[in-house]
This record gives C-alpha cells, sequence and structure tokens, in this order.
C-alpha cells in the first residue's frame, strides 16, 4: 500500500514539474513577433502622458496593442515588430520626470554604453532604468539641444532647450529623424554649466535610397541603377512639435523654430514607366527582413492549454495502470 502511494505520488509531482516548466505567456500577444523595448522609471519618477502618447501613437494599432504602461507610469513597453524602428527615448527632467516636492532629478534614461540608436533597427531586447542623483540646493541651468546636418550647421529637426541641475551630468540619446540617420554617438553625457553654456550636438547623414529603373531595348534587359537623395524635410518621427511627439522635448524644453531647409544633394529622379512588352520578365528579389530572425515574443493559451491538457492525460494514464496494477496484486 505504500509503494503504490509513493508511485502516485511521484507521478503527481513530476506532472507539476512539467507544468512549471510550461513558457508564461507575456503582455503581447502570442502570435506577435519582434523586440521588446522597455524602459523603467525607476524608484523616483515617471513618464508623462505626452510621451506615453507618443508611443502608442507610433506603435499600437487599429488590431494590435504594442505597447504597455503600468498603473503607476513608471514602466513602459514597446513591441517593436519588423517594420518598425526604435523608438525614441525619454528626456530627463522631460517625458521622464520627478514630482515636485522631490529632491531628486533624473540623470540617465538610457545608460552611454548600450549602443541604442533611435530611429534604427531592432535586433534585440532591451531594458533600461533610469538613474537619479540629489539636487541638494543646486541650481538649475538651461541647455540646448542641436540636431545638425553632418559638416555644417544646418538642422535636420528643431533645436530644443531644456533645463537641468548645474554641477550634475546629464546624458541625452539622439532622436530619430526621417529619412536621417545619426552618425558618431548617438548618446551623450555632459555635466550641466551655469548661464546655457552646456550644448548637445549630434550629427546625422542623409539617407540615400537606390532607384533601379528597368529597359528594355530590343528585347534585351537593361537595368539602370540611379542613387536619389530623397529629402524628406526635417520632420522628426512620431511628430514634429519638438515635444511629446518626439519623445524629447515635452514640457521640459522650448522649441527653436526651423530654419529653412536646405536642400541638398541634387534633383530628384523621377521614376520611369517600365514597358509591358517586348522582353523578358525578371521576377522580383526577396526583401531580407532586417535584424535576421526574429523572436517569438508570447505563448498563444492554445499551446499552454494543449500541454496542460497533455500532461493530465499522462497523469490519469499512471494512475489508472497502478489502481490495475494494485487490483491485480489484490487477486493473486
Amino acid at each position: 500500500m505504500r509503494k503504490a502511494f509513493m508511485k502516485r505520488f511521484a507521478a503527481v509531482l513530476m506532472a507539476l514539474c512539467m507544468l512549471a516548466a510550461l513558457p508564461v505567456a507575456t503582455a503581447f500577444a502570442a502570435d506577435d513577433t519582434g523586440y521588446v523595448v522597455t524602459f523603467r522609471a525607476g524608484e523616483h519618477g515617471s513618464f508623462t502622458d505626452e510621451y506615453i502618447t507618443y508611443l502608442q501613437e507610433n506603435y499600437d494599432t487599429d488590431e494590435e496593442k504594442n505597447v504597455y504602461v503600468n498603473a503607476d507610469k513608471t514602466v513602459v513597453a514597446v513591441l517593436v515588430t519588423s517594420d518598425k524602428t526604435a523608438p525614441n527615448a525619454p528626456t530627463p527632467n522631460s517625458t521622464l520626470v520627478t514630482g515636485t516636492d522631490s529632491n531628486y532629478t533624473v540623470t540617465t534614461a538610457v545608460g552611454t554604453d548600450t549602443g541604442y540608436v533611435a530611429g534604427s533597427a531592432v535586433t534585440a531586447d532591451y531594458d533600461f532604468v533610469a538613474e537619479y542623483a540629489l539636487k541638494g540646493d543646486r541650481n538649475e541651468g538651461s541647455y540646448l539641444v542641436q540636431y545638425l546636418r553632418q559638416g555644417t550647421d544646418e538642422e535636420v529637426a528643431p533645436s530644443v532647450r531644456g533645463t537641468a541641475t548645474v554641477g550634475l551630468p546629464l546624458t541625452l540619446t539622439a532622436i530619430a529623424v526621417d529619412e536621417f540617420t545619426v552618425v558618431g554617438s548617438a548618446v551623450q553625457t555632459q555635466e550641466i554649466l551655469e548661464d546655457g553654456q552646456t550644448v548637445f550636438t549630434f550629427y546625422y547623414t542623409q539617407n540615400v535610397h537606390v532607384n533601379t529603373v528597368t529597359e528594355y531595348v530590343n528585347g534585351d534587359v537593361v537595368v539602370n541603377y540611379n542613387d536619389v537623395n530623397l529629402v524628406g524635410g526635417a520632420g522628426v518621427v512620431g511628430g514634429g512639435d519638438g515635444g511629446a511627439g518626439d519623445g524629447g522635448a515635452g514640457d521640459g524644453g522650448e522649441e527653436i523654430p526651423d530654419e529653412e531647409t536646405p536642400q541638398a544633394g541634387g534633383e530628384d529622379i523621377p521614376d520611369e514607366s517600365t514597358p509591358q512588352a517586348g522582353g523578358e520578365e525578371i521576377p522580383d528579389e526577396s526583401t531580407p527582413e532586417a535584424g535576421g530572425e526574429t523572436a517569438q515574443a508570447g505563448v498563444s493559451m492554445p499551446m499552454v492549454i494543449g500541454g496542460v491538457v497533455g500532461l493530465l492525460a499522462i497523469l490519469l494514464i499512471v494512475l489508472v495502470a497502478l489502481r490495475k496494477r494494485k487490483g491485480g496484486q489484490e487477486e493473486e
């Protein structure tokens, strides 16, 4: 009798262990694929409604909610699908803030050694935790953030002024700009000086698009490759108001008006129409997905339920077999 009880106990224990090993479903839908970028406000701060709205407008869809926000607005997570790029990081003391009576100030939302670049393809999960410092009796000082075309003083996005605590370091992250790519350091740290002497400058290069034109000449196929610089303007991804839309300045900074955006790189070459007849049709090449293979972002409930049902079935079979064996022993 004791031996039979131990066998049943072992079977139940094994089943429970297998259930515990099943993957836990995440906050995102099981059939969503991509990478998750998480920002944590830490112990002393929270994210503004403007920053949360920017994320929702750019990453949520009518069918799926790809932005998770906890009740206290201290954690935001974004599922970045293959057709999206990395979101703008929150700006310390602007879209990531402390309470008005707090003696803490945000110094870092994204670390300098993370390699994070807003507007780039996401190829891994990110999890950032903000850092803080005590303000003490220090004064507030202003700083300027510039977004310039590399090698020039031409703005590709509006400059922004903000305030931070004098004598403490401040880490800022470059924003994403339509049709431009940041070059050099995308994350910069400087100590805030008095009298507005602190200037953060991020440099960008214009994206180059290859326009492929296929022509048919006497039945032969001629393919011409033309580089076309698309002047996409200086609009910031997710908005252009220098505030919540860009995940940047928010209430903590003053937007500096745009100057006229210079035309760059030459004239655009219009697409030529492709004749329908008189030549061989060339099949489209498949476009590789950025970032390699995407990781499964969740586990479907049918998988979990199926696993549980399967384990229960195995447990039932084991119990029936043990019961039959016990019955056979009693008959003997």
